[in-house]
């Protein structure tokens, strides 16, 4: 029985040590949110700048050379994203969004910027995605303006293939009347209209030979039986 404050004793010395414990990994916690705190507003001032001055002005510029383009606005829930939709059309059939984004890594000292392509359908392959991670120095945004610029060009390279691969161009094939040519009606040399139909050519002269002579090429409408 003598032994049971000294029990006591030490079970108390035990609570203490843990609380003690406790104490200094809260402060740890506190000191840890603080760093990342002052890490995310560090990245968010970064990514801003980042945005404003080299991925917005250049997603501005690729979607004024595409009549079909049309540039989201700012988005408030995600402001450091970027998306560019380009609506399908006889040229570029497909439904295509080229999308450009930032957001910090795991230990909120780098900014990742991600490349993103989406075409629907997908008939051939392109690179769909891509990533660069820079240092939050201030010091990046040449090379970022470089790797954007590069991955903008690629994608005009992927988007120009809608244009030639045959799965995307078989609503384009037309016949040539006068010469029984397959061609692409994108890249007739002429057209010409009749009852309502469009007419396409391989050459101008065939376009000159179809209009002196329609009946010759076209068959007559049938009239009432």
């Amino acid at each position: 029985m003598n032994d049971l404050p000294q029990l006591e004793q030490r079970i108390r010395e035990k609570l203490a040590a843990a609380a003690e414990k406790r104490l200094d990994r809260q402060a740890e916690i506190a000191a840890e949110m603080q760093t990342r705190e002052e890490r995310l507003a560090r990245f968010n001032g970064e990514a801003e700048r980042w945005m404003t001055s080299v991925v917005r002005p250049r997603m501005i510029a690729l979607a004024a050379c595409f009549e079909n383009a049309r540039l989201r606005g700012p988005d408030v829930a995600r402001p450091l994203r970027c998306v560019c939709d380009f609506e399908c059309n006889a040229q570029f059939p497909a439904t295509t969004s080229l999308e450009l984004a930032i957001f910090p890594d795991t230990s909120l000292e780098m900014g990742v910027v991600a490349y993103g392509v989406e075409i629907l359908p997908i008939l051939f392959q392109f690179e769909k995605k891509d990533q660069l991670a820079l240092p939050l120095d201030g010091s990046t945004e040449a090379q970022l303006a470089d790797w954007v610029d590069r991955k903008l060009m690629a994608f005009v390279d992927t988007y120009l293939q809608l244009g030639e691969v045959e799965h995307y161009q078989r609503d384009n094939l037309v016949i040539d009347p006068v010469c029984g040519m397959q061609i692409n009606k994108q890249f007739a040399a002429a057209s010409a209209e009749l009852r309502g139909k469009t007419y396409y050519f391989c050459v101008e002269e065939c376009r000159r030979k179809f209009l002196e002579d329609t009946n010759r090429y076209v068959a007559p409408p049938r009239g009432p039986s």
